[in-house]
């Protein structure tokens, strides 16, 4: 064989991999975290939103195959992700408004022996015409993360007043609240 067809399948062989890669990328299963519960009573500030006492749902996919932007032994955390939902407001009665936003980021901290993990997620949402940076802390149960990559929970976490805290902060004024979850879920599955 010559050098040159040598060269030649060499380079088809670099390009069908590079055209092969993506693809392997999109098969890797999508995992939704999912959280569902009603807003508690305000631990610190000033309810501005209305939540408390509120039903809400949101959900965040992630592929699998996505890489953290940080990363240490034991936690990880993947921005540009998206969210979609829903809240129920005081300040707009019986309407569910829509919690969206593409600028999502979370952190997956897998605890020691015998101690919790962790979940946190944070976007920027604009709310009756404000932008409020919402950001949320879970304590689970240890061992339902078993890695910081990106992948189903081993049980769904209930929520409950001890265990998270859902902070909102107005950008403009600075104003924010911290609010408990009276009761909910928070899942993290493969995408059907």
């Amino acid at each position: 064989m010559s050098f040159s067809a040598t060269r030649f399948r060499a380079a088809l062989l670099c390009a069908t991999l590079a055209t092969l890669a993506p693809a392997a990328m999109a098969a890797e299963p999508t995992v939704i975290y999912t959280a569902t519960g009603t807003f508690g009573s305000v631990i610190s500030g000033g309810d501005l939103l209305e939540l408390a006492g509120q039903p809400f749902s949101i959900s965040v996919p992630a592929n699998e195959a996505l890489k953290p932007t940080r990363q240490n032994d034991m936690s990880a955390e993947y921005t540009g992700l998206t969210v979609s939902g829903t809240s129920n407001t005081g300040l707009l009665p019986g309407t569910m408004y829509p919690v969206t936003s593409n600028k999502v980021n979370i952190e997956l901290r897998v605890g020691g022996p015998g101690t919790p993990d962790q979940f946190k997620i944070g976007y920027p949402l604009s709310v009756v015409g404000s932008t409020v940076r919402v950001t949320a802390e879970v304590e689970m149960p240890p061992g339902t993360i078993t890695a910081t990559a990106i992948q189903p929970f081993t049980a769904p976490v209930t929520f409950n007043l001890i265990n998270v805290r859902v902070k909102y902060t107005a950008k403009a004024s600075g104003e924010s609240a911290v609010l408990g979850i009276a009761n909910g879920t928070l899942t993290a599955t493969l995408q059907q």
